[in-house]
């Protein structure tokens, strides 16, 4: 079985809005994908700003991991 994820580095301003288009994305695509994020921050602090931004029932499937 083939598991696609996608990985990048830095937590930004920038980085909720992107996992959004990614999780979108990943839905139109009938993807059930993981986005791995690596950041500077406390994890509970960006696991925090995540679920507020984006609770799981938004995330079409995708698995975010911090």
């Amino acid at each position: 079985m083939f598991v696609a994820s996608m990985t990048f580095a830095g937590w930004t301003p920038k980085t909720i809005p992107l996992v959004k288009e990614l999780t979108a994305a990943n839905e139109n695509r009938g993807r059930k994908r993981t986005i791995v994020v690596l950041g500077d921050r406390e994890k509970v602090d960006m696991d925090a700003d995540l679920r507020q931004a984006l609770p799981l029932s938004m995330r079409n499937g995708s698995k975010v991991w911090i």
